[in-house]
């Protein structure tokens, strides 16, 4: 830590006019001046100046930090970065004081002006505590010195860092060599026990030699210590680790960049057109079963079996184990299981950097030495994914273009020794997660609001205070609703059309006030989407973020399902200005969680984006949530990207003819960008996407999907497969109203065939379709004639549409027939078409009568 009075500082002071005077002054002779002062001012006058002089006038600085989401908080870490001028900072301390309370701050230059001065620093300290809904102020005077804490410090050994911080302690490798004949280059070689002994042991393996080392120490305290170890490998490609320590964190936390390959193998992907970056691809996880067949040529790997640390028992949080002996194999979540090393090698779980539908993929891990309360216990977790980034690996297999999650961490046994060791593939990315020691039952007690300490390490670096203190959840609201699907002033019409008759699901959210209208209503449902909301905030703040719940799909399902109640609540006069001003704060909430990228990873981070249908919802769902919460300042924000995605989307997911390029099933569960064009129409701030040919063309083809009347309900049924159920659809209806300004010819077609198919209505993926469609649009007879979409299939119909003679014959095969279940590379199904005077049918999945 440098003092006040540095070497290189001097000259500023005497480049400080009146020169002979200040000099004088800070000496304490009087100065040469006609000035009527005396000895005895001109020295009050230098001290006053003295520190702005040497820090070069840098100004305090304040900070407000409060609790936005009603959440008390404890041992904080905050990130304070400040904008400077040239020649207020240079490095050096920092006086941090909360409440006027000076507590231990470090700052960090981040960028140098010109002149080598800073231009953004980064002020590092903890915030001990925060109750809830809380507001505390701080203020940094850059040049001053803070309190110390004696316990985090840094020390030299043989070759070696030692991070330490009193809980734990980590050595780091400080050799300093360009060209190495010999020796270890692991950047970490052990870590210490609570017991005070030390454990691990780091290295290499890799077909690339690692050649050369260089260590800096980055930080000396007294909030946090830091060491940055460069690793240069033969091919003069890197592995840079940044070991870090909070002080009072029991966390090694340790951050990697890498790019030691081979090219050949890893590659960033490209992104050159708006579906390169935001489309959905068909995808894999790399890493097979037990780890043996794709692995990678260059690891670093970290063993904690030695005679300091032998672990017997793993405990985990993650998916199912793909073995009974490596935990529970028939859900996901914690579960212990003993180690045997009973295999001459295995692999026992998968340290990944987000939660995945993947067998013994685990985010978190805790290495044990026993089963009692006291046994010494080495926990691994993954955090902030939105640091990773995983490479594309070639070859790709035939039909995929994209392999995920390339730089998960096996975690292996060998019975040889009883070895237990991490692998770090080095091939090329990003990568951040920690080591934590403790005793056992240290890390499983609950802790900050989450079930386990782990769980709370997760959250803090996920959805910390650092994070959410930048969200807005306060704000100068307006409560014009509904206003996502219709215009506030249609809300007359539109309550009174659901009036008796609600969302045509009785018992479900929304219906009980839609059909009331009246108090009791209102308060049933408003209970409702609370419990909604609450549950949703439950989960992403459990630490586990979007892990458990609210899950992958139900972020935005279920985030709808808050903002759509949210629209039709506080558009009744029953609804008070607090209420509103409640929920809309909870759904600013989700909406914030649903863009954080270590809820929802984008594509250049490459983790698997779920089934096809999961990110055209995660987008749908933004737009309604952001649409309920229009007036609020990240509203923008939050919306930059939708017509570009959505514009991708109509290029991507349909064909000029308009044929969908998925199942059935899934064009049902991508209804939600119907929503979103529906929204954004409605907002009058997008273009209109309804007057498109390609979906004028796509409501064309729909309209062959659905069948005649169906004998054994008499309603028209959509044409069915794979998994998905038999019976009509909605999305007629839905389409029929996004249609009804632009082309309603169209739309009255459509609404006939919503019609026939028997009004079909339900819950869809959040908005009630009854809240959607219009049954005002006029219907109209529908044009159906034979049709080929080539690559498709074709469907031919014969005679009038709506009588008893209407025949109908479809051809569609190909990877649309697969869907979740089925796989069947093609198959036919055909309705009572009549050749001459004789008629086949089909009723279900038995043909009868087949001419």
């Amino acid at each position: 830590m440098r003092s006040g009075l540095e070497p290189g500082r001097h000259k500023i002071i005497k480049e400080w006019p009146p020169k002979s005077l200040a000099l004088h002054a800070l000496l304490g002779q009087p100065g040469r001046t006609k000035m009527n002062c005396g000895r005895k001012l001109w020295r009050t006058l230098a001290l006053t100046f003295l520190i702005p002089v040497l820090t070069g006038f840098a100004a305090s600085r304040t900070l407000q930090i409060q609790d936005t989401i009603g959440r008390s908080w404890e041992q904080e870490p905050i990130n304070w970065e400040i904008s400077l001028k040239p020649g207020e900072f240079k490095g050096g301390p920092v006086l941090v004081q909360r409440a006027g309370k000076a507590i231990p701050a470090q700052a960090y230059v981040l960028e140098k002006h010109p002149d080598g001065s800073a231009k953004t620093a980064a002020i590092h300290f903890i915030i001990d505590k925060l109750e809830k809904d809380a507001t505390t102020h701080l203020t940094a005077d850059f040049g001053k010195e803070g309190p110390s804490t004696p316990d985090l410090k840094v020390s030299e050994e043989k070759e070696t860092l030692v991070l330490d911080n009193g809980l734990t302690a980590v050595r780091v490798l400080n050799r300093n060599i360009e060209q190495a004949l010999s020796g270890e280059l692991s950047p970490v070689l052990a870590i210490r026990l609570p017991s005070g002994k030390w454990t691990g042991s780091g290295r290499y393996l890799t077909q690339t030699k690692p050649v050369g080392t260089k260590t800096e120490l980055l930080e000396k305290g007294p909030a946090r210590v830091a060491a940055r170890v460069t690793t240069t490998f033969e091919n003069r490609k890197t592995h840079i680790m940044t070991i870090s320590l909070w002080a009072g964190s029991r966390s090694i936390e340790i951050d990697e960049s890498f790019d030691v390959g081979p090219e050949s193998m890893y590659q960033f992907k490209q992104y050159k057109e708006d579906s390169d970056e935001l489309a959905w691809e068909w995808w894999s996880w790399y890493g097979d079963k037990d780890g043996i067949k794709e692995t990678h040529p260059n690891y670093w790997t970290f063993s904690f079996n030695d005679a300091a640390f032998q672990a017997g028992q793993i405990t985990y949080y993650g998916d199912m184990a793909s073995d009974p002996e490596k935990g529970n194999n028939k859900e996901r979540g914690k579960s212990t299981y003993k180690l045997d090393f009973a295999n001459d090698t295995r692999l026992e779980k998968y340290l990944v950097g987000m939660w995945q539908w993947r067998p013994d993929a685990v985010t978190w891990i805790a290495l044990s030495s026993g089963a009692s309360p006291e046994s010494e216990t080495v926990a691994l977790y993954t955090h902030s994914v939105r640091n990773w980034g995983n490479p594309n690996v070639l070859p790709t297999p035939e039909g995929t273009t994209l392999r995920t999650g390339a730089n998960d961490m096996p975690l292996r046994s060998y019975r040889a020794g009883k070895q237990l060791t991490l692998q770090c593939p080095i091939g090329l990315g990003l990568r951040s997660w920690a080591i934590r020691p403790s005793t056992l039952q240290e890390p499983f007690a609950s802790s900050r609001g989450c079930p386990t300490a782990l769980d709370a390490e997760r959250l803090q670096r996920q959805f910390g205070l650092d994070i959410v203190r930048r969200w807005v959840t306060d704000w100068e609201m307006t409560f014009d609703y509904p206003r996502i699907f219709i215009k506030p002033q249609e809300k007359e019409a539109y309550y009174a059309r659901l009036k008796g008759r609600g969302i045509d699901s009785p018992g479900n959210t929304m219906d009980t006030f839609l059909r009331q209208q009246d108090q009791a209503g209102f308060e049933f449902d408003w209970k409702n989407i609370n419990h909604q909301a609450d549950q949703m905030l439950a989960g992403y703040f459990a630490g586990t973020g979007v892990e458990d719940y609210p899950g992958w799909m139900l972020g935005y399902w279920h985030g709808i399902i808050v903002a759509d109640g949210l629209d039709n609540l506080l558009g009744s006069p029953l609804c008070t200005p607090e209420r509103a001003r409640s929920l809309k704060k909870k759904l600013a909430i989700l909406t914030y969680c649903l863009t954080a990228k270590d809820a929802w990873p984008d594509k250049h981070i490459n983790y698997g984006w779920g089934s096809m249908n999961m990110p055209v919802g995660r987008r749908g769902g933004l737009v309604v949530m952001a649409s309920a919460l229009s007036d609020h300042p990240m509203a923008g924000e939050w919306l930059k990207d939708t017509g570009r995605y959505f514009n991708m989307l109509l290029q991507t997911e349909f064909g000029p003819d308009g044929s969908h390029k998925s199942c059935p099933h899934y064009i049902g569960a991508s209804s939600t960008s119907f929503y979103a064009w529906l929204a954004l129409a409605n907002s009058g701030k997008f273009e209109d996407v309804s007057t498109k040919p390609i979906l004028k063309n796509f409501a064309r083809y729909y309209m062959q999907l659905i069948k005649p009347k169906d004998p054994r309900w008499d309603i028209r049924v959509l044409l069915n497969e794979g998994d998905t159920r038999p019976g009509s659809s909605p999305m007629p209806g839905i389409l029929a109203t996004l249609f009804k300004k632009t082309d309603p010819q169209l739309a009255g077609e459509l609404m006939q065939l919503w019609i026939d198919g028997g009004r079909d209505t339900g819950l869809s993926m959040g908005v009630p379709d009854a809240l959607i469609i219009d049954p005002t649009v006029q219907p109209l007879k529908p044009n159906l004639p034979p049709q080929v979409f080539p690559g498709f299939g074709a469907f031919l119909r014969y005679c009038e549409p709506g009588t008893p003679e209407e025949a109908y014959l479809a051809f569609v095969g190909g990877n649309f027939m697969i869907d979740h279940g089925i796989r069947a590379q093609k198959c036919s199904q055909n309705y009572r078409y009549r050749i001459g005077n004789r008629r086949s049918y089909q009723a279900g999945p038995v043909t009868r009568n087949v001419q």
